[in-house]
């Protein structure tokens, strides 16, 4: 008898666990996410440093800030609040459709989609590109991401956005193979 608690590798809520764990440790992520484009900031008269800077603060802790960070910027579902007074980067996590492949249940793929909001303010520095390069480094190029299945992207679609902001849905596609379980 297994113990019904335990994740099974190649399961949806595993592999998008798997996925969360990979983009909320990612620094290089976090700061394209966070830190606003190299220039000048007239309020607080200041320069603002690239947001790769090394003079810039690492933001992956495990502090409660970052905590709170990760919240905010990284989000599973689709928006559900109004962000047009923020300006800030934004990804959203969630799971797209799911086709069983040859009528199969234990063959099945399943669409990812991520969705990447940029505020105007960030584009200076072609943010989303920035950020997109960066999420296809670490989910594509990432090996063993779909555990026992494959992990590719399918294609992208820019979307409505609030106003100051640019959305592009990208769309991976998980496909499991999990071994059927039960008597031979």
């Amino acid at each position: 008898m297994t113990n019904k608690n335990v994740l099974q590798p190649g399961t949806l809520f595993n592999f998008m666990n798997n996925l969360e764990v990979v983009l909320i440790n990612d620094e290089i992520l976090l700061r394209l996410l966070t830190y606003k484009p190299l220039g000048y900031d007239i309020e607080k008269q200041e320069d603002i440093l690239e947001p790769l800077s090394d003079k810039l603060p690492n933001l992956v802790d495990n502090s409660p800030e970052y905590w709170l960070l990760v919240k905010d910027r990284i989000r599973k579902g689709d928006k559900r609040t109004d962000i047009n007074d923020d300006s800030k980067c934004i990804i959203y996590v969630q799971e797209g459709r799911d086709r069983s492949i040859f009528g199969n249940a234990y063959f099945v793929e399943q669409e990812v989609i991520l969705s990447i909001l940029v505020h105007e303010d960030y584009e200076d520095d072609f943010r989303m590109s920035r950020i997109r390069d960066r999420v296809f480094e670490l989910l594509i190029h990432q090996q063993n991401m779909a555990g026992f299945g494959k992990f590719e992207s399918v294609g992208s679609d820019p979307r409505e956005a609030p106003k100051g902001f640019r959305r592009i849905d990208y769309r991976f596609k998980f496909t499991n193979n999990k071994k059927p379980t039960g008597r031979k």
